[in-house]
């Protein structure tokens, strides 16, 4: 019965990372039918002091902007969501749910990274390891979407540099291929410090 929820586990954890894959494929698609689409120029618009460029295809600009932000929002939570499920079951099916959920389950998922590895394995990643800053990363953009809250901007407008990266989009906020080539290495260290195999996470060929 252990093996049988195990692995219910593991195929649930699966959907996660196709998931936040998926959609980090399709975000480069997006970013490159944007690129087109503000290729095909546009127009200064002046209105008293004020001087604002509008392209020509600026609804379907928008349109192309939200849908960006969306799969990065996907990427971004599922991918958490995958790393915690991951390294929990690890552990769980190692030592047990009863072992796991007494002793582990109060550590946050950047604890989980550093605890559960020494515990399984003898061995523990480098916290310095840049995977790990990955995954420190992933874990704060993660918490700040899902708990989100609202922010006091009553001084936007004469502290417009106070507010420069919120008020920019999430792929401006943060370099997402970076993001997960750090992850992938992160497990690949996970794989590395395994000398019984019973790691058995394979991050598929993509072209980040």
């Amino acid at each position: 019965m252990g093996v049988f929820r195990s692995s219910i586990r593991l195929m649930q954890h699966s959907f996660f990372l196709e998931i936040s894959l998926e959609a980090y494929q399709l975000h480069k698609e997006l970013l490159l039918q944007l690129d087109d689409l503000k290729a095909a120029g546009g127009f200064e618009y002046k209105h008293e002091d004020m001087t604002r460029f509008i392209y020509h295809q600026e609804d379907e600009i928008r349109d192309k902007e939200d849908q960006i932000e969306r799969e990065i929002i996907k990427v971004l939570v599922f991918l958490a969501m995958y790393c915690e499920a991951y390294i929990w079951d690890l552990a769980a099916s190692i030592l047990g749910d009863s072992y796991a959920k007494r002793y582990l389950d109060k550590l946050d998922p950047f604890g989980k990274w550093v605890v559960i590895p020494k515990l399984l394995f003898g061995k523990e990643i480098d916290t310095a390891h840049h995977g790990m800053g990955a995954l420190k990363e992933l874990i704060l953009w993660r918490n700040d979407l899902v708990h989100s809250k609202s922010r006091d901007f009553s001084d936007l407008i004469h502290k417009p540099e106070k507010y420069d990266m919120l008020i920019k989009p999430l792929r401006e906020q943060l370099d997402i291929k970076k993001l997960m080539l750090g992850i992938k290495a992160l497990f690949t260290m996970l794989q590395e410090i395994d000398d019984q195999g019973a790691h058995h996470w394979r991050f598929r060929e993509l072209d980040l």
